[in-house]
């Protein structure tokens, strides 16, 4: 009898132990939970407004340093700091913001070295960093600046406005501290080429954007190259990821087909938007036609080295661009249209022709053209008829006789359409402005081409 009293009672003791244990560690859990929901709770997101000053914001930043995460810091008046020195310096080099995910700073008046500050708090969580210079004048990065920046392991996303570098080894300086990067935007306002020695840096490199605003240049017939080519030929001997090029330029900057040609040989491209294209290979001029250089390099897509003979069928081939953009183009020509049907992955074509060229009262006009002179018909309806996966083409400045581009488009595929049932999905949209010219020319602003099967 003892003995079983003894048991109930050790029983009874163990499971008191064992509640009061997981009372502990519900508490526990309880406490726990309720630390996480107020982190969540707490401030993430903080955007400057234009009206704030200088003590507003670094109460709001030192309060919550430890949760913010996604800061922007726009356009605002200059900032005083309460010592009177230059707020955004004083802020910068003031502020700690460990968890810091997203750095905007638009148009703002503030050092470089007071950013590398900010960052350099962050280094092991920023992911994404836009800076846009307030300064009229390109905001100069050179070595011993960028050397005071952290590695910067998380960071994917870098857009830089109105900066510019002092060479090519500044700019590596900068890229080796950022070995993850994916999406490079850098708009600036003279021309800078981009060192073949970055390539091997970049090798994470999905998306780059490469825009020069430059309406005042005051160059020789040679026009500067918009970037070096050779980065884009050492980005695929590299094995290259890039997956997304824009290439903008201003009305003095245009960009040669030496370096189109290099895009061509990048193996993972998908989108490509070309503004501006010279009508020389090199930048200087040369014999040949900007339709032949044209179509060299859509046959360097496909991977053909334009050395074949011509008589000999080509080998089937493909690229994996996708979403093709090319801006100031001469003409399209029945083979480079031809070619563009062997782009089996294309889904969207956007093509800007130059418009300027006819529009001289003195321009020569070829007697045999009676309807379009920048664009073949008949290729177009072959592109159509090859194509495997297109939704929509446009045509920009499209230049006709007696009637509108899109006229005479419309008119001939639904003549085709009678016996093809491929072309039966597409239909012509004709543009919102079309004007007369001489000699009974027609100007039209654009064509659309859509396939109705992804509407």
């Amino acid at each position: 009898m003892r003995e079983a009293l003894i048991q109930s009672s050790a029983s009874s003791l163990s499971t008191t132990l064992v509640t009061n244990n997981n009372k502990n560690e519900n508490s526990s859990i309880s406490s726990d939970k309720n630390n996480d929901a107020k982190r969540q709770n707490a401030l993430q997101y903080f955007s400057v407004a234009d009206n704030w000053n200088a003590s507003q914001i670094i109460s709001i930043l030192h309060k919550y340093k430890d949760t913010l995460k996604h800061v922007k810091f726009g356009m605002t008046n200059y900032l005083e700091s309460p010592n009177g020195s230059d707020g955004w310096r004083h802020i910068f080099q003031t502020i700690s913001l460990r968890q810091l995910c997203t750095l905007h700073c638009d148009i703002l008046d503030c050092s470089i070295e007071s950013i590398i500050t900010l960052l350099n708090t962050s280094c092991d969580t920023i992911q994404e960093v836009q800076l846009q210079s307030f300064q009229y004048e390109p905001t100069i990065l050179d070595a011993p600046t960028l050397e005071r920046l952290e590695i910067l392991p998380q960071l994917q996303t870098l857009s830089i406005t109105n900066f510019t570098f002092v060479d090519a080894s500044s700019m590596l300086v900068l890229l080796k501290r950022l070995p993850s990067l994916e999406n490079f935007t850098f708009l600036l306002d003279k021309p800078f080429a981009l060192p073949a020695q970055a390539a091997p840096l970049l090798k994470n490199l999905r998306y780059i954007t490469l825009e020069i605003h430059n309406d005042t240049y005051e160059g020789s017939s040679v026009r500067p190259l918009f970037v070096n080519p050779s980065f884009f030929v050492s980005l695929a001997q590299c094995g290259s990821k890039l997956r997304c090029i824009t290439l903008k330029s201003g009305n003095y900057v245009d960009i040669p087909f030496i370096v189109l040609d290099a895009l061509a040989a990048l193996p993972s491209l998908e989108f490509l938007d070309v503004n501006a294209i010279e009508r020389y290979s090199n930048g200087k001029h040369d014999e040949e036609k900007p339709e032949q250089h044209m179509v060299k390099f859509l046959n360097k897509c496909l991977g053909f080295d334009n050395n074949f003979n011509s008589n000999i069928a080509k080998i089937a081939s493909s690229t994996t661009i996708k979403h093709l953009t090319l801006h100031r183009v001469s003409k399209l020509t029945f083979t480079m249209l031809d070619i563009l049907g062997d782009f089996s992955n294309l889904e969207n074509l956007h093509i800007s022709l130059d418009e300027s060229i006819y529009q001289d009262e003195n321009q020569s006009l070829a007697v045999s053209v009676k309807t379009c002179l920048n664009l073949d018909l008949c290729g177009v309806l072959d592109l159509l008829r090859k194509s495997k996966k297109l939704k929509n083409i446009v045509f920009e400045g499209m230049v006709s006789f007696e009637h509108p581009s899109s006229y005479y488009l419309k008119k001939k595929l639904v003549e085709q359409q009678q016996t093809n049932i491929q072309l039966r999905k597409f239909i012509v949209k004709p543009g919102n402005h079309a004007y007369s010219g001489e000699n009974n020319m027609k100007f039209e602003d654009s064509v659309k081409i859509i396939n109705i099967h992804y509407q």
